[in-house]
């Protein structure tokens, strides 16, 4: 609406042009003058020039005086020619309007050019957000996301921070068993709404994944947050990734996100991972539906964001697996053309070479000591009934409170193998009573992980209880972990006499791993017990 109305006029037209106050839709105060400088159109939405007093560079010179006021600016003329306004038309000059006029019938003409200033400044001021939301985005682009993902040559992604400020999110971390954690996001909106949400969302999976909590963890612990951050119109679509190396299979969790593809470019074949869930956030709490794929060096996973559209892609990769014959580097010119189908637009996409023989993303040891207190003696224990452990996994919670007492980052990978292998045994073996001949082969990991799942839904009795200690030593320290199960035990002897080496199966090696990373592993008892101790010396 215009508030205040400037008229630069003869004085002839001044009543006239004044007139255009009384009208209703511009029920507004106006100001007369016959010089420019007798004017303040500081507060003015509309200046009117007579065109016999138009003098182009003094107006123009004026606007700079007034700090380029945001003005209306239409030219008053009695020449016919204004038919034809070309020679009017100067920088600045909104309209040109040709005397004698009716007020009434020139309302709809100013209010349409008010409108049209209206749109402008919004658009401006749009620009001005995006550009702020666009600064927000590269600090935790780069700060948060960038600084702290997995960087492997196995991935390709043009993930920035521009993707970020436009709702998309992807993520890469290792955990501690040097698994590969995923996560493909596209928030359901764009700029702050969605940044304020990126934060917690990244750091969430980033930390899960570091601490080792399972993928399906990751997933509940993100949708609460989403849930609680964001009302109920916004969520989050995405796509969680568990790539493991040691059962050779993946374990894809998609939430809303559109369909990926996993690409055999050996067996020339196209596997598709389409979405079971609902997006995130929505619901206070998700049951979860998971896919599980075998996967091999010959395979590559590609992942795209919602919006962009998969029409052809799957044809397009089936061209290309066609040719793969002919090609000397069938991944590389395939990972090629999947960035050549993506170059005419900027949607996010991601390509994962699923080489888990050579598991690059692999986290090499730290060099660097990083101990938060010196070597001191502390113990804990810990007690998972059968409720419990339907609901919690125990192997994170205790790293944390190891790390967070001693520290030991340098040897962290180490410790959460130990506790990880010594609770899978204890749950899978002692509490669930599974046998390991079941992993005889990459189908029977699978059949071995859906028993373990029946079974632990099942579950109504048994326990297993953990004891943590740790004991200074003048050069490090000793932490010694006792863990006993409810279940009928085993012939630990027996394995006990089979080497690293001489088993080659997919089952039976976690002993030797042990005993490859412990000073010394004990059984006692029927063999549901038993006592590991981890030496690790500190560095000067």
């Amino acid at each position: 609406m215009i508030k205040q109305i400037s008229i630069l006029s003869r004085p002839d037209l001044i009543d006239f042009a004044g007139s255009i106050h009384m009208i209703e839709s511009f029920d507004c105060t106006y100001a007369i003058a016959q010089s420019i400088n007798d004017l303040d159109i500081s507060n003015s939405d509309l200046l009117l020039v007579d065109e016999q007093l138009y003098a182009f560079d003094e107006l123009n010179d004026y606007f700079k005086k007034s700090n380029d006021v945001d003005i209306l600016y239409v030219l008053l003329t009695e020449r016919e020619s204004a038919a034809e306004p070309a020679s009017y038309y100067n920088p600045g000059i909104n309209d040109i309007i040709l005397l004698p006029f009716s007020p009434n019938g020139i309302a709809q003409r100013l209010q349409n050019l008010l409108t049209l200033q209206q749109l402008h400044a919004d658009k401006i001021r749009c620009n001005h957000q995006y550009q702020a939301d666009k600064k927000v985005a590269a600090g935790i682009f780069n700060k948060i996301i960038n600084e702290k993902t997995c960087k492997t040559t196995a991935l390709t992604s043009n993930f920035s921070d521009t993707h970020l400020c436009n709702g998309d999110l992807f993520i890469a971390c290792s955990t501690p068993e040097n698994h590969l954690n995923l996560l493909l996001g596209d928030f359901a909106g764009q700029g702050m709404a969605s940044l304020l949400v990126a934060s917690p969302v990244a750091m969430t999976f980033l930390e899960m994944s570091k601490k080792g909590f399972s993928i399906l963890e990751i997933v509940e612990e993100i949708n609460t947050k989403v849930n609680t951050l964001l009302p109920i119109d916004l969520f989050l679509a995405a796509s969680l990734i568990a790539v493991n190396p040691d059962s050779r299979s993946m374990l894809v969790i998609n939430c809303g996100m559109q369909d990926h593809f996993l690409v055999d470019f050996k067996k020339q074949k196209i596997e598709l991972l389409p979405s079971h869930n609902p997006p995130l956030g929505i619901q206070q709490t998700i049951s979860i539906e998971s896919q599980k794929v075998d996967v091999d060096e010959h395979q590559l996973l590609t992942l795209m964001s919602e919006n962009m559209i998969s029409t052809g892609m799957e044809h397009m990769l089936s061209s290309c697996l066609a040719n793969t014959h002919e090609l000397s580097d069938p991944l590389n010119e395939l990972k090629q053309t999947i960035i050549d189908h993506h170059a005419d637009n900027d949607s996010l996409f991601a390509m994962l070479h699923c080489d888990i023989n050579n598991i690059p993303w692999k986290e090499a040891p730290s060099s660097e000591q990083n101990i938060t207190n010196p070597p001191i003696p502390w113990k804990t224990m810990l007690e998972f009934r059968a409720e419990s452990l339907q609901h919690v996994n125990p192997v994170p919670i205790i790293m944390n409170t190891i790390m967070e007492i001693q520290g030991l980052q340098n040897v962290q990978q180490d410790i959460f193998i130990i506790l990880t292998e010594l609770f899978a045994n204890a749950l899978d073996h002692g509490v669930l009573g599974l046998e390991s001949s079941i992993k005889s082969s990459p189908e029977g990991f699978m059949a071995f992980y859906d028993q373990k799942t029946k079974r632990l839904q099942t579950l109504t009795s048994g326990y297993i209880r953990i004891v943590i200690q740790h004991l200074g030593r003048e050069t490090g320290g000793q932490l010694i972990i006792k863990m006993t199960d409810s279940g009928e035990g085993f012939d630990y002897q027996t394995k006990q006499e089979q080497s690293f080496e001489e088993n080659t199966g997919y089952s039976g090696r976690g002993l030797n791993l042990l005993k490859s990373l412990c000073s010394e592993i004990r059984y006692h008892g029927k063999g549901n017990r038993v006592t590991a101790i981890f030496e690790w010396q500190q560095q000067i």
